[in-house]
């Protein structure tokens, strides 16, 4: 892969990844007020239901029960969707790093060379090409990576790519331009994964691999549309600097 076309195929995987991640920011941002509204209009209906229809005194009883039901359900909403949204972000942010890692090394597979991966002779015989070879390869070393943590996948980054990313925080504006907070990524995909397997209940998986304090075994994870804009800009501000490093690598390889 020419070095051209490898910065354009970083750069669609980057926009990619904002159109999703601004998605769900902006679905979070009004959320809100389309629930403020949708409640209103339960309010506004129990109000002409009464009116607009002569009704006993059980019916009128049964009609605004079953409104107030209605806004109640409404009002449950955000516990339901909220952690919906994380997930969403942090599949798009997955995906990203995958694609990002596909690319780089197709752009230079020789981080390949030490792998002890075996190929079958029929998925060889099978490509039409040793691009479609590659390809295939490729599609088989991402999969894998997705069994292992956020963290081991962006370690990956610098470890068999040396895309030299910073898990600290430098000196200067510049310099930071390749900060990745690892720790905190990590702390939102196990929050995802405790609303994926255990219904957001903090377990003692969870708590061996996490720094955050003041949770205990059997509490019940709450989150806000704030946590929601705050872990949006953690993992933005991650796929920016993945992205600057990753054009850099490919600007300097000779």
């Amino acid at each position: 892969m020419k070095k051209n076309k490898a910065k354009r195929e970083i750069q669609k995987h980057y926009d990619l990844f904002w159109e999703g991640s601004f998605n769900a920011l902006s679905f979070n941002m009004n959320f809100e007020d389309s629930l403020t509204y949708l409640k209103l209009e339960n309010k506004i209906a129990s109000v002409s239901y009464s009116l607009d229809l002569e009704l006993s005194e059980t019916d009128d009883d049964e009609g605004k029960s079953y409104f107030k039901r209605q806004i109640e359900k409404i009002d449950k909403y955000p516990e339901i969707i909220t952690p919906m949204v994380l997930v969403y972000l942090t599949s798009v942010f997955e995906i990203y790093i995958k694609g990002v890692i596909k690319v780089l090394l197709k752009f230079n597979p020789s981080p390949l060379d030490s792998s002890e991966k075996k190929v079958p002779l029929q998925t060889i015989l099978s490509c039409t090409s040793l691009d479609h070879l590659l390809d295939v390869i490729l599609n088989d070393v991402t999969h894998e990576l997705g069994y292992n943590s956020i963290s081991d996948q962006i370690e990956y980054l610098n470890k068999k790519i040396n895309l030299n990313l910073s898990f600290k925080r430098l000196t200067g504006l510049v310099a930071n331009r390749r900060f990745i907070n690892l720790s905190e990524i990590q702390e939102i995909f196990l929050i995802r994964n405790l609303i994926l397997h255990n219904g957001g209940v903090v377990n003692k998986q969870y708590l061996s691999l996490t720094n955050k304090c003041g949770f205990k075994e059997g509490n019940k994870i709450e989150m806000t549309k704030e946590d929601i804009d705050n872990y949006f800009w953690i993992l933005s501000n991650g796929a920016s600097a993945i992205s600057r490093q990753s054009n850099l690598y490919i600007k300097n390889y000779r």
